[in-house]
């Protein structure tokens, strides 16, 4: 029902929600509910950024990675960061979690680490304290990265490829890396158009 509830934009009514939900599961102080409970936690923390409140958005996350050690909960909580403006603490989460599983990544593993990298460009083109050369250098390797891990995710997907290439056109946290050239050549003329190119 919260997810419902934020989909509609009724970011507010979803938090309540799930914050009730929270509430009732945790009061039964059994571990037979926690994949209720993470998912509970998941649908607040999503509607907490969707509604600006990262850094609540990073402690229901944190609670998650209390009950579950999913990696992908990891990098939610790395697109949380920042998109709270925390771009080095983002990036150290992805290190983290791409040490730990560089080996056989899957692809809802390779498209979160997408988004953190993508809302980590962002963020660092919103920080004042950078250098011109600092902010370009963070860039361009970010980019990089991340095109390297977009290439990883539509070649592993043969059978979902198309699937995984709409999630990366229409998923606003990948949106700013789908905007590089090395991105825009993987996915080809299906890219999105610029918005500020016209």
């Amino acid at each position: 029902m919260a997810r419902l509830l934020g989909s509609g934009g009724e970011f507010q009514e979803g938090i309540i929600a799930a914050t009730r939900a929270i509430e009732t599961l945790e009061a039964t102080e059994s571990n037979d509910f926690n994949d209720l409970l993470e998912t509970a936690y998941s649908a607040r923390a999503v509607m907490n950024d969707a509604a600006g409140k990262h850094k609540a958005a990073v402690a229901d996350w944190d609670a998650i990675l209390a009950l579950s050690q999913q990696p992908h909960y990891a990098l939610r909580r790395g697109v949380s960061l920042a998109r709270m403006g925390d771009y080095e603490g983002a990036m150290a989460t992805l290190e983290g979690v791409l040490t730990l599983h560089e080996e056989a990544p899957d692809p809802m593993l390779l498209f979160n680490a997408a988004c953190v990298i993508s809302r980590a460009i962002e963020a660092v083109e919103d920080v004042h304290d950078l250098t011109d050369e600092q902010r370009k250098s963070f860039v361009d390797a970010a980019e990089e990265r991340g095109a390297t891990i977009i290439e990883r995710l539509l070649s592993q997907t043969d059978g979902e490829r198309e699937l995984w290439l709409q999630q990366t056109l229409q998923d606003p946290d990948i949106h700013r890396l789908s905007k590089s050239k090395r991105v825009k050549a993987l996915i080809g003329p299906t890219a999105p158009p610029d918005p500020e190119a016209e």
